[in-house]
């Protein structure tokens, strides 16, 4: 598994919802809240923090074909676009 891979993203979508997503599209959520997003991510990726990358612009949910090789995240998966931490509110 290459380590972007198993990162899970976490932002808001253009309707300002919380969206949890991985690179491929296979694994994620759609929430109300950014705790929630969170308490997901970590359940998911068996309590691992350094796994999961705050995206900074918007992040859209993709339920479409699991066929692809690669979901809209691959379009941005470079490192400068996500937070270290969760955005201060």
């Amino acid at each position: 598994m290459r380590p972007l891979d198993s990162i899970l993203f976490i932002g808001q979508n253009q309707n300002s919802n919380w969206v949890v997503t991985d690179r491929k599209g296979l694994r994620g959520g759609l929430f109300a809240n950014r705790d929630a997003a969170f308490r997901f991510a970590m359940w998911e990726n068996g309590r691992r923090p350094e796994a999961i990358a705050w995206v900074t612009g918007p992040l859209e949910l993709d339920v479409g074909d699991k066929k692809r090789a690669e979901s809209p995240i691959a379009a941005f998966a470079s490192i400068e676009h996500y937070l270290p931490a969760p955005p201060k509110e």
